[in-house]
């Protein structure tokens, strides 16, 4: 009873912050040394390939952070952050050390999760980048950009990030 009441109120403090215009990138992206990724550990994608891909695209000194989101709570793996409903409170306030991270600067921030889930939308709108991307399906409120792929097509999805990356870093020359 506690958690669906807790998402009850989350999803309307999500509503409220989804108002408020995020940023947009407005500097070339040609070197991202920091990127930040919301993951869905409930997703039938592996958590290392992934990690393979982002590393591929970002600058070879690029500081990756990685927050594996699960409904349980379970213990960070090695650069795997885990995260569940269980660091926040009952109002929806952020655990101390979650606060440090979602108050870091990012370049990008990748929201790694095909379904809304209001605990994962909570977190991301706290999260900090001039250049914020997701899937279509999930609010298009909190991305800036939006592909729409099948979460299991990674190849497809980096691709096109790489493709629009590029796009943004040619536009604001």
């Amino acid at each position: 009873m506690k958690q669906w009441f807790q998402e009850l109120l989350l999803r309307r403090k999500v509503n409220q912050l989804k108002n408020a215009p995020i940023n947009v990138a407005t500097h070339p992206l040609n070197q991202i040394k920091n990127i930040i990724v919301l993951f869905d550990a409930t997703l039938p994608v592996d958590p290392l390939l992934l990690r393979q891909k982002i590393v591929a695209i970002a600058d070879k000194n690029a500081k990756i952070t990685f927050l594996n989101f699960n409904k349980k709570k379970m213990a960070h793996q090695n650069a795997f952050i885990a995260v569940s409903p269980l660091d926040l409170s009952f109002g929806g306030q952020l655990r101390p050390w979650l606060q440090d991270i979602c108050s870091a600067q990012y370049d990008v921030v990748i929201h790694f999760f095909n379904t809304p889930k209001t605990v994962m939308e909570w977190i991301g709108l706290h999260l900090k980048a001039p250049l914020r991307v997701g899937f279509k399906n999930v609010s298009l409120e909190l991305n800036n950009l939006i592909l729409d792929f099948p979460e299991e097509s990674l190849d497809g999805f980096f691709e096109s990030l790489t493709k629009y990356m590029n796009i943004i870093n040619q536009s604001s020359k």
